[in-house]
């Protein structure tokens, strides 16, 4: 049987294996033979086919597990650090295939959490690591709302914008954290609003809004987890493998994120995010959901932008490193805070042709400054719903 084959054996290899009547079978499935067998009657029509094949059931087994299960073997393979990073910093995202490629290998592969150092944020030194999950948040928008612009391809959610000197700015004058209104939130307003005072003033974007600068957008690598239960300090020097295993990772509520280059490849600063909203399966399929984070009195809860229990500091967006690979064990890195208060997480199209190809985000919000700017706040401080 197939139980013992290496997982990294190679097509070739693998049929280097073949018995000859294994290779009989494999010829016959190469060119389409099970077609003919979709209804039923494998074994009896392979055993007419094939006479002289002393037990075609067990060969047909073997065949099946060394042939047909080996994606399912190299899955299971504990894909290494260095090769996961690879194929992240190597990912095309404005190319849809490529992306959904690396989305699918990593979420069927046996992907090990990635081990990102220690900090003193928030006034404990303590470890953290990233449960790899390119779809480890959504953004703001409905999930079924989306509509494509004219000449415009929809990217997966793994790819979100997020327009950090804007958010930085505006919240220098917010109150609290109340966060943008979502599309659906909008129409509500719109319904019940005969003028359009209170309306917030966003358009579709296009490639002409960013000739001048390119749009900060970025690749989820996962969720980020720190360290609880136990005391980091005894356990911070132990091997890697030890530290994984018997330690418990507790979800900070934030996610990890990578900027893209001018290319689109995921090789720029990683960022670390407060989730605010997730898929959540319902009986109609699937929908955004934003998170339990207010009370009835529309305060904050206590552990909403908190990296761990006791943390003294609170963000939205903070920078972690400059490139992911920096982030490793052993090294200390810190949060540098790049808006507190909640901003827009968008969706993403890619826009134009050939090398003028550019990822950008779904909507325009207004410049700081403006009377739609100022109308955007007084939405964001009166909302209600």
């Amino acid at each position: 049987m197939s139980g013992h084959l290496d997982p990294s054996l190679t097509d070739d290899e693998i049929i280097a294996t073949f018995t000859p009547d294994e290779r009989r079978l494999h010829a016959w499935y190469e060119n389409g033979g099970m077609d003919q067998f979709r209804s039923g009657g494998l074994i009896r029509g392979l055993e007419a086919m094939y006479p002289d094949i002393e037990d075609v059931d067990e060969t047909l087994m073997t065949f099946s597990d060394k042939w047909l299960d080996r994606n399912s073997r190299r899955n299971m393979m504990p894909v290494s650090r260095s090769s996961l990073l690879t194929r992240i910093r190597e990912t095309s995202c404005r190319d849809p295939q490529h992306l959904l490629q690396t989305i699918l290998s990593i979420q069927m592969g046996n992907i090990p959490d990635l081990l990102v150092g220690e900090s003193r944020f928030g006034g404990t030194l303590t470890g953290y690591i990233i449960t790899v999950n390119p779809r480890a948040f959504h953004p703001d928008e409905p999930f079924d709302e989306i509509n494509d612009a004219d000449n415009a391809i929809t990217l997966d959610p793994a790819i979100v914008a997020i327009d950090i000197d804007t958010i930085s700015s505006q919240q220098s004058s917010l109150p609290d954290a109340t966060p943008p209104l979502s599309p659906a939130q909008k129409r509500r307003r719109e319904n019940r609003n005969s003028g359009d005072e209170s309306l917030v003033s966003v358009r579709s974007a296009n490639s002409d809004d960013f000739l001048d600068t390119e749009p900060d957008v970025f690749y989820q690598v996962g969720k980020l987890m720190s360290c609880a239960g136990v005391d980091w300090m005894k356990i911070r020097d132990k091997p890697i493998r030890e530290i994984l295993r018997d330690t418990k990772w507790e979800h900070t509520g934030y996610s990890v994120v990578v900027k893209l280059n001018r290319n689109g490849y995921p090789t720029g600063p990683v960022f670390a995010i407060f989730a605010f909203s997730h898929l959540a399966s319902t009986m109609d399929g699937l929908e955004v959901k934003e998170i339990e984070w207010r009370d009835h009195l529309r305060q904050e809860l206590p552990h909403v932008r908190s990296l761990y229990s006791g943390c003294d500091k609170k963000f939205f967006l903070a920078q972690m490193a400059e490139k992911l690979e920096n982030l490793d064990h052993g090294v200390e890195f810190d949060f540098a805070i790049k808006a507190e208060n909640k901003g827009p997480v968008q969706r993403t199209k890619v826009v134009g042709f050939g090398p003028s190809r550019k990822i950008i985000p779904f909507e325009v919000f207004p410049a700081t400054g403006s009377s739609e700017d100022k109308r955007f706040r007084m939405t964001l401080i009166d909302d209600s719903d």
